[in-house]
Order: structure tokens, then sequence, then C-alpha cells
């Protein structure tokens, strides 16, 4: 699973942008390894571009940079000692959501929204990879979201919004000192703020 995000923009024009920060608490599904990973919370930044196509549907274009960690301990028992080893890794992705978005309440302020995702990997730092495989470069899957835009003044709106992303393909590259077939699935829960800074 993972932690926050959204990138909307919301008013009454047909086009706005915004700038998007947040925090990601992602986790790894498909296999018995991912019970051993200790899932560190993340962060993303980016740009959204809200287009309106009706007065209750918008369509809501993101571009993000992501970070995703994941922590394994380790520990080897030498006669009464133990030696307790933990290793880090530590994922760079550009986030590409796609989503479309109704407003439920009478004031047009709350939203859900459904739609997908595309996540290029653009580096990595590994310290281990014998239970955590090396991951594809591009990964996909649906997600959904509910939001609430704060209106401040014509110049300005904050949004926040609460996604939840699901992992539809197996992101592992089975090679090297990865188990072998091992099956690495994606999930992510999003906390995300967006400035509205072009209405």
């Amino acid at each position: 699973m993972g932690f926050f995000s959204i990138g909307h923009l919301y008013s009454q024009d047909k086009s706005n942008w915004g700038l998007n920060i947040g925090a990601t608490y992602n986790s790894l599904r498909g296999n018995d390894y991912s019970d051993l990973l200790e899932y560190k919370i993340g962060y993303m930044a980016g740009l959204g571009n809200r287009i309106k196509i009706m007065s209750d549907l918008n369509l809501n274009v993101d571009l993000n940079y992501e970070l995703k960690a994941y922590k394994l301990e380790t520990s080897i028992q030498f006669g009464s000692q133990e030696i307790i080893s933990e290793y880090l890794n530590k994922y760079h992705f550009i986030n590409f959501p796609v989503t479309f978005d109704v407003p439920f309440d009478r004031e047009k302020l709350w939203f859900f929204e459904l739609g997908g995702y595309l996540n290029l990997l653009v580096g990595e730092s590994l310290e281990i990879e014998t239970i955590i495989p090396k991951f594809k470069k591009l990964d996909y899957g649906i997600l959904s979201g509910i939001g609430k835009v704060f209106e401040f003044d014509n110049n300005m709106d904050l949004i926040i919004g609460l996604r939840y992303e699901l992992g539809l393909v197996n992101t592992a590259i089975n090679e090297g000192n990865a188990p072998a077939g091992i099956d690495v699935r994606t999930s992510s829960i999003k906390l995300m703020l967006t400035w509205v800074f072009a209405k």
C-alpha cells in the first residue's frame, strides 16, 4: 500500500495549474517476502493540470517525482551473540497519473476521482537484493481517491486529497540473488496538497 497524493486543481476556469507535494506510504504484495520488509514513508512533488470537461466532470493530469524506500533487517547468531544488520533500498520514480473527478457536494468542493497511472523507475540505491529484487522500469495500475478544495481568493486554492494506487503487473526482475519466480506488485496510499497558482 502506499501513502498520500493528489494532483488536483479546482476552479471555474477550463484549465488550471498547480504544484503538488505529499507523503507516500508504499508496500509490496504478491509474495511471501513482503511481510519481512519495513515500509518507509516517502515523499513526492510535481505539477498538475485540471481541465474542466463538463460542469460535473474534470480531467486531471499530473507529473510527479516520487521516492519509495524499503528496509530489511537480518540477524545472524554467533554463539550467544546476535548480529543484526539493516539494509535500506531507495527507488526514484516519475509518476504519471491521469484521473477523472466528480464533485459530490452542493458547493462542488468535495470530489471522488478514478483513473490510472504509470510509474517509470529512473534511479535506485540498493543495499541488498536477496529478498528485494530489482524492479522493472515500468509499473502501471489503477487508482481511486477523494479530496476537498479550500477556496481562499481569486488567485489561490488549496486542495488536499487521499489517493490509493493498486499496481497490476509483476514488477520484479527475476535474476541474480532474487528468489526464483518471485511476484512483486505495488500498492500506495498518498496524501497530497496542491497549491493552485494559475487559475
